[in-house]
Formats: structure tokens, sequence, C-alpha cells
């Protein structure tokens, strides 16, 4: 019986974050973000600090080069609400991730 508690307290957990394509470990924050209008060093930075201290609360870190970069805005406004990540801020990591999914991919 405890087994079955566990197993449907971590379905239900999932579900209500929205599953998530396979986890990768998180890059690191590139320096520049070419064809990311309005990415910074700076909002870069932001970014990767709020991904790596948010997008692990509810499911793993999910690789960036997972999802095209158009499918992008929408998961990270859907899930930065869920964080309670205020609007300005979900842009930064919008920005990391776009930057970070390009830079990978370029490899």
């Amino acid at each position: 019986m405890p087994l079955l508690v566990a197993s449907l307290t971590v379905a239900v957990s999932l579900a209500a974050c929205g599953g998530y394509p396979p986890h990768a470990a998180v890059p690191p924050a590139p320096a520049s973000a070419p064809g990311v209008p309005g990415a910074t060093t700076e909002s870069i930075a932001k970014g990767h600090g709020l991904f790596v201290a948010n997008c692990n609360k509810c499911h793993e870190h999910p690789d960036v080069a997972s999802e095209p970069a158009e499918e992008w805005p929408a998961i990270v406004d859907r899930m930065g609400k869920k964080a309670e990540i205020e609007p300005a801020d979900r842009e930064s990591v919008l920005h990391f991730v776009l930057a970070a999914r390009a830079q990978k991919l370029a490899k």
C-alpha cells in the first residue's frame, strides 16, 4: 500500500507540473545569444540562475535542445507562471534557454 501511495503521489506531481521531455545536465550560461532579440550577457546569466533554481522543483531540468526554438516562449511562459516567476524574469529564462539551445546545437 505505501508503494502505491508513493507512486500515485509522484504521478500526480508530474501531471500537475506538466510532463517534460527527457532531462539533461544544465548547460553553462552562454556569453552571447546571436539571433535572440533583447538578450544580453546579463539577461542570459540571470536566466541561467533562475532556470537552475526553479526548473527542477517539479521535474528534472529539461534538455534545452529537446524542443524547437519556436516552442520555448510558450513553454517558459507556462512553466514560469507555475513557478511564480515574474514576466521580466521569464524573459531572462527564455534568453538563457534559446542561447544555450543554439550553442548546444552548434556543436
